[in-house]
């Protein structure tokens, strides 16, 4: 794997069992592995400022951890059948979240790591969505990288 690679990052949601509008984030990101964790850091810009978010995802077995560094903080951890509790900060107050993650399937090849993840989020201790997110990491040197 190169250290530049593409990363996708697709997601959706149920509110009150009626699906959101997909999400979508396609980006470049610098990536390393370190003691069989897989390590991706990318920036995310934050809308209507030139601000940023440093974004770190930890991918190893059965787990995925997520770091946002900026106006907006958080640690996310998903890890597969256990619930996670944390404080969602933004720059008008934090927010307590609790994640249920439940299967965590991650695939490696040697130009590609897939990971799925389904989760219940919680806000405030209370049922607010079941979610999914599917990331796709792809290294600039497969045959078939392109970034479309």
């Amino acid at each position: 794997m190169t250290k530049r690679v593409l990363l996708s990052i697709s997601g959706l949601q149920y509110l009150e069992g009626e699906k959101n509008e997909p999400m979508e984030v396609l980006t470049m990101a610098d990536y390393y592995q370190r003691n069989g964790t897989h390590y991706l850091l990318y920036e995310e810009p934050v809308e209507g400022t030139s601000e940023v978010i440093r974004n770190t995802l930890k991918i190893k077995k059965d787990c995925v951890e997520v770091q946002k560094k900026g106006p907006i903080q958080v640690r996310m951890v998903f890890e597969q059948w256990k619930k996670q509790m944390t404080q969602y900060e933004t720059p008008f107050g934090s927010i307590p979240i609790g994640i249920q993650a439940g299967k965590v399937d991650i695939t490696e090849s040697e130009y590609d790591i897939h990971v799925e993840l389904n989760y219940v989020l919680e806000l405030n201790e209370e049922y607010l969505a079941d979610s999914s997110v599917i990331l796709h990491v792809k290294s600039k040197d497969a045959p078939d990288f392109s970034f479309v």
